[in-house]
């Protein structure tokens, strides 16, 4: 077997493993729901699956790594280096201090996997080097595994849409009953838009939308202020980006019927919305102006390296989280993993200015997508370490990064 034989076999080997594990995590997703129904198995051994597809991925690529290149290039730069090395850092750190806690089955174990298992994630689908078909499909496998976490609280649970209910029957959803269906939206939602601008079959755009309206609407149905923000604030985006008055029209007349659908048949959904919109919001009372106070007032606390006894919380008065993905970063891996992220939100930026340079109009949905993520990351507990989020955000960086070569056009 030639050389070029065993890389183009390996591309198609690559590229079935990365649909498998993006279809994957974004049915990890539904986490709580499968918990909640009594399938907390179908999770456990969904999750055991994930870390060992993405080992075998990591595992696969520096294998290949080693093949193809005789000598490590020490001017290549990944924008998720940074943080990733701030992790580490931390973990070092933490591990020399409570080399015990780093047991299975212990505290630091699971945070460790968890945070090297997001970052790594990304690492995995940047260096899958896919052409245009490959992150068509990708996009399509990540988009019906999160599709999950919103279908099944509509289909099952129609009887929670317009509430913000958190225990349920002796369980505790983490947020609220709808906070997977946000997280799902803000990590795919704007994506199939995306997607649909580029697909040719005209029944995959519309599928693809009709996607996109159902993770809207599973955002709202839990009453979700931040969501209704980044709705309005990416959509907004998305036109002004777009430039095309015929979507101003269409997106109008789309607006107006799913107000009067939501009204028709869902009126107490719609009156519970405006009970919570009527009250507006007090600066001075906000609850997040006084955590992120909180917060801000200890950052000499944890500079250099974050918080390291193991309860970050203990900076707010309340025992609430820093409720921004920024303070989340900066409180628990300190200036580095701070630099780290805003580095890494850079990346994303720079990778939409190249689908911008090479494909006018196409980077509107992208835009939308940072927008729609940081309006809620920026406010909320919800985009911090939520793993579809970094698959979102590894699938933007991967676009950009491909968006030159000549592949992608295949």
């Amino acid at each position: 077997m030639s050389q070029n034989e065993y890389i183009y076999k390996n591309i198609n080997i690559f590229k079935y493993m990365l649909i498998t594990l993006m279809f994957i995590v974004g049915f990890l997703n539904s986490r709580q729901y499968l918990e909640f129904m009594g399938l907390g198995v179908v999770y456990n051994l969904l999750l055991m699956v994930f870390y060992a597809l993405l080992l075998l991925m990591i595992l696969y690529l520096f294998i290949n790594f080693l093949y193809q290149k005789k000598r490590f290039n020490l001017y290549s730069f990944s924008y998720y280096e940074i943080l990733l090395l701030a992790v580490l850092i931390k973990f070092l750190i933490l591990f020399i201090q409570f080399p015990l806690l780093f047991l299975p089955g212990e505290s630091l174990f699971s945070e460790f996997i968890t945070v090297t298992g997001n970052l790594l994630l990304i690492a995995v689908i940047v260096k899958a080097n896919m052409n245009k078909n490959s992150i068509k499909q990708v996009i399509w496998a990540f988009g019906l595994g999160l599709s999950f976490s919103t279908i099944i609280p509509l289909l099952f649970f129609p009887e929670m849409i317009g509430s913000r209910i958190s225990h349920i029957n002796g369980f505790t959803f983490n947020g609220s009953f709808w906070n997977a269906s946000v997280i799902a939206y803000i990590s795919i939602g704007w994506l199939l838009v995306y997607l649909a601008s580029i697909e040719s079959s005209r029944l995959k755009r519309n599928i693809l939308l009709l996607l996109f309206i159902i993770f809207v609407l599973g955002s709202l149905a839990g009453l979700s202020r931040a969501s209704l923000l980044s709705f309005l604030i990416s959509l907004f985006v998305y036109l002004i980006a777009s430039n095309q008055f015929r979507k101003y029209i269409r997106v109008t007349v789309f607006l107006v019927i799913i107000f009067f659908v939501i009204i028709n048949f869902f009126p107490e959904a719609f009156g519970n919305f405006s009970q919570r919109l009527d009250g507006g919001i007090d600066i001075e009372e906000e609850g997040r102006i006084k955590i992120w106070k909180d917060y801000i007032e200890d950052i000499p606390s944890y500079f250099l390296i974050g918080e390291l006894e193991g309860d970050y919380k203990r900076y707010s008065v309340t025992g609430h989280g820093p409720h921004s993905v920024f303070l989340n970063w900066f409180t628990q891996y300190g200036i580095l993993g701070f630099i780290g992220f805003i580095v890494l939100l850079i990346g994303v930026l720079i990778s939409i200015f190249k689908v911008n340079k090479n494909m006018p109009r196409k980077a509107a949905p992208l835009y939308a997508w940072l927008v729609a993520y940081l309006s809620v990351a920026t406010i909320n507990e919800t985009g911090f370490m939520q793993l579809g989020i970094f698959g979102g955000i590894g699938l933007i960086l991967a676009i950009g990064k491909n968006i030159d070569d000549r592949a992608y056009e295949n």
